[in-house]
């Protein structure tokens, strides 16, 4: 490659954008960060200073390497883009810089959509995030809920059934009870009826015995006379 062909590229280098210098599309959303890295090493074996020491080669090799670094950090790139959008402004006017601004505005209103998107996303997400837990603590409150029902129903149940039991043998019939009253009645006018008698005969033997002494003794008395 011979020097004038060296200085023009050198020249021309100088002269570009970042964008110019890589061939990318402002308007781009992302860098293609392969194209710019091969670009570099290819403008790196003609203009850095190993290869050419000139003062020109050394500005130019600055250059690509300060455009490669902006244009692949996305902080560094939103930059530049503001600093390029106010030197068009002020070297061509307003009319001019129309269709930057214009490919500028689509960026942001792509990068703004983008953002909503990811933010919808999130919010969905999270959405529904809650309300899996909401019906995870439903479905844990029913859980306990019958449980409790299930509980109470074992440890009253038997109480009940006691309860059901002492009632139903308190429902006495009517006739049964006339009945059992008659029977009670007829026990205690024969127990009645038995200790008359027993009376009756313990009088009877109480005489029996009162006459068989009396006549011992009369004997008695006969025989010592």
């Amino acid at each position: 490659m011979s020097t004038s062909t060296t200085h023009v590229q050198k020249e021309t280098i100088l002269s570009l954008n970042y964008y110019e210098i890589f061939s990318l599309d402002p308007s781009a959303r992302d860098v293609d960060f392969g194209s710019v890295h091969r670009a570099y090493r290819r403008f790196a074996l003609l203009f850095h200073p190993d290869k050419d020491p000139s003062p020109a080669a050394r500005a130019a090799f600055e250059r690509v390497k300060l455009a490669a670094e902006t244009l692949t950090d996305p902080q560094m790139r939103r930059e530049y883009d503001e600093e390029l959008l106010q030197k068009l402004q002020r070297s061509t006017g307003t009319g001019a810089t129309s269709a930057w601004q214009r490919q500028q505005r689509d960026v942001m209103e792509e990068e703004a959509l983008a953002a909503d998107m990811i933010l919808r996303q999130k919010e969905a997400a999270t959405a529904a995030k809650a309300a899996a837990k909401r019906e995870e603590e439903l479905e844990k409150e029913a859980a306990a809920k019958q449980m409790l029902h299930e509980l109470t129903n074992a440890l009253t149940t038997p109480f009940k059934r006691m309860e059901e039991e002492l009632v139903h043998e308190w429902e006495i019939d009517e006739d049964l009870l006339s009945m059992k009253e008659k029977e009670v009645e007829s026990l205690l006018q024969k127990l009645r009826e038995y200790n008359e008698g027993q009376g009756r005969h313990g009088r009877s033997v109480d005489a029996h015995t009162c006459g068989t002494k009396r006549r011992r003794s009369e004997e008695e008395t006969a025989s010592k006379v």
